[in-house]
């Protein structure tokens, strides 16, 4: 069992679930409709669900991707073809960072411009159904080169951090999200998923 590649995992699982756009958006509609604590919740539980389980499918998706490849050049060390996998796509976040790309499908700005609460939630589900986490795909795609049971504990990991973590950060930032813009902690994201990837490639080469 690779330790190193699941620690990598319980990390940007972690990270996914401090990003703000998963449930900044939601603590501003408990503002604006006066929700209580648990109902606000409950909405950021239904949505992270969904944003998860789209993940979850892009996930298996690149597992299988990466079985193919990794039966396409058996003549490379399964271990040297994962950490070249991992270094590249460390690489391409890192350079999204600085060229401030984002793959989510929606603004805060745009959900909050809609009065209506159904069609806000409606915009945030869809946002977060076609938003998936694109940094964990990494790890599922080396998983599917080693074997199937790395990605099944991956997607365990990855779905119960993920949703504790989301929920965990309404709680605790109830009050502090009206005195400080994560604007910054968003966008810094990327860089540390980028360089818990590369990281991640050197511990599985070299270990």
């Amino acid at each position: 069992m690779n330790v190193e590649l699941l620690i990598n995992v319980v990390f940007i699982s972690l990270l996914h679930g401090f990003i703000p756009s998963h449930w900044v958006p939601v603590m501003a509609m408990k503002k604006q409709y006066q929700w209580t604590i648990f109902f606000t919740l409950k909405m950021v539980s239904l949505l992270s669900v969904a944003h998860i389980l789209s993940t979850l499918t892009i996930g298996i998706l690149f597992s299988l991707l990466g079985k193919t490849l990794s039966d396409a050049f058996k003549i490379i060390s399964v271990h040297l073809l994962s950490s070249l996998v991992l270094t590249l796509l460390g690489v391409y976040f890192i350079y999204r960072h600085y060229f401030h790309h984002h793959f989510h499908l929606y603004q805060e700005e745009n959900v909050m411009q809609e009065k209506n609460m159904r069609k806000q939630l409606y915009l945030l589900t869809i946002g977060m159904l076609f938003s998936p986490c694109m940094e964990i795909t990494g790890m599922f795609f080396v998983g599917g080169m080693m074997n199937w049971g790395y990605v099944f504990f991956i997607s365990i990991i990855y779905f119960t951090i993920s949703f504790l973590s989301s929920v965990f950060w309404v709680y605790a930032f109830d009050s502090l999200s009206r005195k400080i813009s994560f604007h910054n902690l968003e966008h810094y994201a990327g860089l540390l998923s980028g360089l818990s990837l590369i990281i991640s490639a050197l511990l599985l080469y070299f270990i």
